[in-house]
């Protein structure tokens, strides 16, 4: 469904990131800055509840040009974000080979080339034929490891509030 229509999303990755750096900022442990960073994602998914219920009002304040901008914003956010993923990831031993620069312009270029196709199906799969794609070839150039999965668990009950429950307004 979505993940056809939209892609993935990073919208919330600014306001995450900020919200983490707050805490860093203040000595948090990784574990603090998670329990933080669920605690009020947790107490804003309330707050989006409520503006649910009158958005009809809220269009007339929240023109074209007011989204317009902030996704503008958002995405010039992102952008350090998208070229570390393109370059290999985080930590990478090899960030910005040559192999991850074409492995992403592969998965681009499939997007771009489907997109042109004048039947909407393959318009609207290109997000997930492209991925499908891209996984393929990563996992032919031997960059896909499966050695950890031996050792997990095949079923796991999920634990709520494991690194714990914080709230920070700054964050918020």
């Amino acid at each position: 469904g979505l993940l056809c229509l939209q892609g993935t999303s990073f919208g919330f990755l600014s306001a995450i990131l900020s919200a983490g750096f707050i805490v860093k900022a203040r000595g948090g442990t990784p574990e603090e800055i998670l329990a933080t960073l669920f605690g009020v994602s947790f107490c804003a998914a309330f707050v989006e509840i409520a503006f649910s219920q009158c958005i009809n009002k809220l269009r007339r304040v929240i023109t074209p040009v007011v989204t317009g901008t902030i996704i503008c914003l958002m995405g010039l956010s992102l952008i350090k974000v998208a070229m570390t993923d393109i370059a290999g990831g985080y930590g990478a031993d090899d960030l910005g080979a040559l192999p991850n620069l074409a492995l992403a312009g592969l998965v681009i270029g499939i997007i771009v080339v489907l997109n042109r196709f004048p039947w909407a199906i393959l318009r609207l799969s290109a997000v997930i034929i492209a991925l499908t794609a891209g996984y393929l070839v990563a996992w032919s150039m031997g960059k896909v490891d499966f050695a950890e999965l031996g050792e997990l668990p095949l079923l796991s009950v999920p634990q709520p509030f494991r690194f714990g429950f914080a709230f920070d307004w700054m964050a918020f």
